[in-house]
């Protein structure tokens, strides 16, 4: 496994008076005190700067075959419930996805109205928080995440922290920190390693009674940049979302310029988690299903002809078997790289579709799908 991509983001240089005078607050005062207390809290930290990758080749862990059963139907009849237009009427999920603030509990929290668009979404209603991505024409990456309670517990060591990469700040009245850098696997290492400097990446956390945020910018262009006071500023000046569903629209299938297709089958406990496009690519889109058991499934449709070409080796690596199959009434194939990763890839109507299993080594419980229920779900597609 190489990676350059980290999963925890964030890169802040703060001012050192500042950072002076809040640890002058912190031991003078007992409001100070607490204040130091509750900042220490929202980013988990660890005092390691580099761990070891989970290597492929594990003890091998007691397998299950998860069951496949069709899409539950969706209660409203209205494929256009969320400002898009639909290719079935079975589950609408994607409808689902966008009107999620009666299952979440709490009004949802974005940017002011600037030159943002939404690219995705993602609703976790069994935690009660919500992602939302957005991109801008500089090519600066925004996200903003919020839930109730207490912020996720890490799922790897890949979203801990390093203790002295953490900044203080505020962002209005409350607390807030700031984080640099992500941990990244450099080409040839067997180590995940903090890089303080990774994607010019800046995190900022806090809460505001019992609700949580976090906002986490990527890119730094010649142009236009972005600087840690402008991602405060974004957070002091968040809004509250209309009450009208298509504030969310993705618009998936406008942008994508064909009709987004979503499966009917999906493995028991699955449901659709996310969705959203390519930062770079509008006709590439992709829907994630996710259980509660650290397991995805994800689907990737992109127009034929603006997909980049690639051999299958490039793409999932050289330890790879391929199978031929067919999907429907057309050509694919099926995948299965050494570490058990599954792929079903193939084009329908000129639109290229891949369709990935696969699982968190930190949290794997061993649920498996054979390549008969893979091709059963890639069939499904409506």
């Amino acid at each position: 496994m190489n990676t350059n991509q980290p999963r925890r983001l964030s890169r802040v240089a703060y001012a050192s008076l500042l950072i002076i005078a809040l640890l002058t607050l912190a031991l003078v005062s007992p409001r100070g005190r607490a204040f130091a207390q509750q900042i220490l809290n929202f980013f988990t930290k660890t005092t390691e700067t580099s761990f070891p990758v989970v290597p492929y080749d594990q003890p091998a862990m007691p397998t299950t075959t998860v069951a496949v059963n069709p899409v539950p139907a969706y209660a409203s009849d209205d494929v256009n419930l969320c400002g898009m237009t639909l290719a079935t009427t079975y589950s609408a999920s994607l409808c689902q996805l966008a009107n999620v603030e009666a299952q979440l509990g709490f009004p949802i929290k974005t940017f002011a109205p600037t030159s943002l668009t939404l690219t995705s979404l993602a609703v976790d209603s069994s935690a009660h928080s919500i992602q939302l991505g957005f991109s801008m024409s500089s090519g600066i990456s925004l996200q903003i995440m919020q839930g109730v309670g207490e912020f996720p517990e890490p799922e790897s060591p890949l979203d801990l922290v390093p203790a002295n990469a953490v900044q203080e700040s505020q962002v209005g009245g409350y607390p807030a920190e700031m984080v640099a850098g992500g941990f990244i696997q450099p080409v040839g290492s067997d180590q995940f390693v903090w890089d303080p400097t990774v994607g010019d990446i800046v995190s900022l956390r806090w809460k505001e009674e019992e609700r949580w945020f976090e906002i986490i910018k990527t890119g730094h262009p010649e142009q236009n940049p972005m600087t840690e006071a402008d991602v405060i500023a974004l957070a002091e000046n968040l809004v509250t979302l209309s009450s009208d569903t298509t504030t969310l629209s993705l618009n998936l299938d406008q942008r994508a310029g064909f009709d987004i297709r979503e499966l009917s089958m999906v493995p028991d406990g699955f449901r659709l988690l996310a969705a959203g496009h390519n930062d770079y690519v509008d006709t590439e889109v992709s829907l994630l299903y996710r259980n509660g058991a650290g397991n995805d499934l994800s689907l990737i449709q992109v127009l034929s002809a603006n997909a980049a070409p690639y051999t299958l080796a490039e793409r999932f690596g050289e330890n790879i078997t391929i199978t031929p199959v067919q999907v429907g009434s057309v050509n694919g194939s099926y995948v299965v790289r050494d570490d058990g990763f599954q792929a079903v890839v193939w084009e329908v109507d000129g639109i290229r579709i891949e369709l990935f299993y696969g699982w968190d080594p930190y949290t794997d419980t061993g649920q498996r799908l054979d390549q008969q229920d893979m091709l059963r779900i890639a069939g499904s597609l409506k």
